[in-house]
């Protein structure tokens, strides 16, 4: 049965919460607050911005969060080092002493903070699927970089560059936007859009395989927040005759969140999107419009969530016998 989204996000199933790590992120949100204060420590020492920062922590999950806030916050994504990283240098130190990095350096940077604090991080190498050309494709040369960190014998997954900003087509973050969306992030979206080298790395019971992340639609930090992850059915190519209704079905994940639902086809504007929802799921209806192919794009909260293409057949005309 069809409800209202206020209905929706009152339902006691969604608090807001990561699955299975029970973390309420808006209980961490006052770390941010610290970390503008704190600013961003030019000509410091490592080990003096590590002091400073993580002084009113009283957890090392805030700690973790003090170090993920700083970063997204006063070192800048470089472009140029992640399109010509043979060309660049991409560590600890460089992100420090230039206050600027790309996922190497940050991944590099935030596992030695964690270090001067006794906090045990990984570096984790592996490919990231986020241009509207890696539907249906894996691109070996996208590397990328993220971390994980076991806390009270619990990983949790973060990506600290990922957490400055979405990136472009052309790997860019054109405008460096603040998302908590990346630190410790549910683990099945994670993994539809990071495949690691190593599968014991998605910290999944039953990983995905290479074929099922290339198969999966694109995912983006609106997912994360809204709750939301694709069934496994679900194909990042969406087959449907012209004036037809698709229904894509996703499950709940974590928690659920969400305020509006909107799709466009292509470049066009934003549309409400008609959606359903029960015990079991969240549907979302997609209408077919004229036939041809176009991308899909789903926002949850205004935020880009998922990326699909759509293949709309035309509708066989309706011949009369002949009598």
């Amino acid at each position: 049965m069809r409800r209202s989204l206020f209905s929706f996000s009152l339902c006691i199933f969604f608090s807001w919460t990561i699955a299975a790590q029970n973390i309420k992120k808006k209980n961490y949100f006052f770390i941010d607050s610290l970390i503008q204060v704190a600013g961003p420590m030019e000509g410091a020492s490592l080990q003096y911005i590590v002091d400073s920062i993580s002084n009113s922590c009283k957890t090392e999950l805030q700690i973790t969060r003090a170090f993920y806030s700083w970063q997204t916050h006063f070192v800048s994504f470089d472009n140029k080092r992640k399109r010509r990283p043979e060309n660049n240098v991409d560590n600890a130190s460089s992100a420090l002493m230039e206050r600027s990095a790309a996922s190497h350096g940050y991944a590099q940077m935030f596992q030695a903070m964690c270090a001067l604090k006794s906090i045990e991080c990984e570096v984790v190498k592996g490919y990231l699927r986020y241009r509207t050309k890696d539907i249906g494709r894996f691109d070996a040369s996208e590397i990328h970089y993220w971390n994980i960190v076991t806390i009270k014998n619990t990983q949790y997954l973060i990506d600290v560059a990922l957490g400055c900003g979405p990136m472009d087509e052309k790997g860019r973050i054109n405008k460096q936007e603040f998302t908590d969306a990346w630190w410790l992030c549910n683990r099945k979206l994670f993994a539809l859009s990071h495949f690691p080298e190593q599968p014991i790395n998605q910290l999944l019971e039953y990983p995905i395989t290479k074929s099922e992340f290339t198969k999966a639609p694109l995912v983006f930090a609106g997912a994360i927040i809204g709750g939301l992850v694709p069934t496994k059915a679900l194909s990042n190519i969406l087959k449907v005759k012209e004036g037809d209704t698709l229904r894509l079905k996703f499950h709940f994940v974590g928690g659920f969140n969400i305020a509006s639902v909107k799709l466009s086809f292509d470049k066009g504007g934003l549309i409400d999107a008609p959606f359903d929802f029960d015990e079991f799921g969240f549907y979302l209806l997609l209408p077919a419009p004229k036939p041809g192919r176009a991308l899909v794009s789903i926002y949850l909260n205004g935020k880009l969530s998922f990326v699909f293409k759509a293949e709309i057949r035309k509708k066989p005309s309706y011949k009369p016998k002949k009598g």
